[in-house]
């Protein structure tokens, strides 16, 4: 057990050092915390030097700084990091007394500072409840109940699961909550500053829920702001009619939506027409083209009273259609495919489609001695 671990505002520390493995060191004592039960690693200088890495070798933590280190070692931890760390486990505590009340448990939590959340063991929970535990968190924190921290023996704890430990360190927040715990904690819950809830979802397990508290409020209102106000200005809207200006929106883009299909439309029922007017048998699509493949035969087999051929070659691949006013397509695709093996398709009687590895005359030949008339 860690005794500097008892006050999260030890910062400060002059040691020196007693191993070294590889570009790791081990020092007589430590005010850093490595990620372990949850919580994520301290920042913070060794010498001046910013810490790299720190990792655990056994019991032991082992830290990482980029040149060489001599004593005397003086050590150093960023303050900001380590009191939100530390705001984020406490605060886990407290949800963990609030919702074993509530005769839930939440079984899994996730520490980033960017995406702060916890899951509990039963979905669809209620805007009531949610509500509920956001105003206990706020009201615990004006509270500022005190952190108790004292070590006994694992023997005398009724969980059986901890009475193999020679010592355990429990961790109090009044009446709301004791567990077992190795982690720092706030020296009073007035110190977690802040709490609110953000969103809620079902998962595979129970219910998600993202929150934010401590200085990541402060970064979320930040962002939010800016956010806000950066859609105002490109909607042309007031920061508080942004919802209905987001609405408008959308209303117009699905309105020009339809209409950019409905003036599509009218453009290849046009080409259609114009292709059918040629009395061609067999027509090339462009590059262009080719996307429209589909539409434009729907639209051409209106305006045609012969057997045609669209296709549009691309490489050693090519895409085509086939159009019978006399519905005879599926009877001319199944002779071409006894021909051309590679060709692949279908559709209906009026219309197939299709596709073949290989150049587009081999189609157009068989294609045409098909629809040529008897002698």
């Amino acid at each position: 057990m860690n005794p500097y671990y008892d006050d999260f505002s030890q910062l400060n520390l002059t040691t020196h050092i007693i191993d070294q493995k590889d570009d790791y060191y081990a020092f007589e004592a430590t005010v850093f915390y490595g990620e372990k039960g949850g919580m994520p690693s301290d920042r913070g200088w060794i010498n001046g030097q910013p810490v790299l890495d720190l990792k655990y070798i056994g019991d032991t933590l082992y830290h990482q700084v980029q040149t060489q280190l001599e004593d005397p070692i003086q050590l150093e931890v960023e303050p900001k990091t380590r009191w939100f760390n530390t705001a984020v486990q406490s605060s886990f505590h407290l949800l963990d007394g609030f919702y074993r009340q509530k005769g839930l448990e939440l079984i899994a939590i996730g520490t980033d500072p960017d995406h702060l959340w916890y899951e509990v063991n039963q979905k669809d929970l209620s805007t009531d409840l949610l509500d509920e535990c956001q105003a206990f968190m706020q009201a615990i924190i004006r509270q500022e109940i005190p952190c108790e921290i004292r070590y006994i023996k694992g023997a005398g704890y009724p969980d059986p699961a901890y009475q193999h430990h020679d010592t355990l360190r429990l961790v109090r927040f009044g009446d709301v909550d004791c567990q077992p715990c190795a982690t720092l904690h706030v020296n009073h819950t007035g110190q977690i500053g802040s709490y609110c809830h953000l969103s809620t979802r079902n998962s595979s397990r129970g219910s998600k829920v993202s929150l934010t508290l401590n200085q990541a409020t402060e970064k979320a209102l930040e962002t939010y702001y800016q956010q806000a106000n950066h859609l105002s200005q490109i909607l042309n809207a007031p920061v508080d009619q942004l919802d209905q200006a987001v609405q408008d929106l959308i209303h117009k883009e699905k309105a020009s939506a339809k209409v950019a299909a409905d003036l599509k439309t009218q453009v290849i029922s046009y080409q259609a027409q114009a292709l059918a007017q040629t009395k061609q048998p067999v027509y090339a699509l462009s590059d262009s083209e080719s996307q429209d493949l589909r539409q434009l035969s729907q639209a051409l087999v209106k305006f045609i009273d012969q057997d045609c051929l669209l296709y549009h070659q691309d490489s050693d691949k090519l895409q085509f259609a086939l159009l019978s006013p006399q519905g005879s397509a599926r009877d001319l695709l199944k002779i071409l495919q006894s021909s051309i093996p590679s060709i692949k398709g279908g559709g209906s009687p009026q219309l197939v489609s299709g596709r073949m590895e290989g150049q587009a005359q081999s189609l157009i030949d068989h294609f045409q001695t098909l629809i040529q008339p008897e002698n």
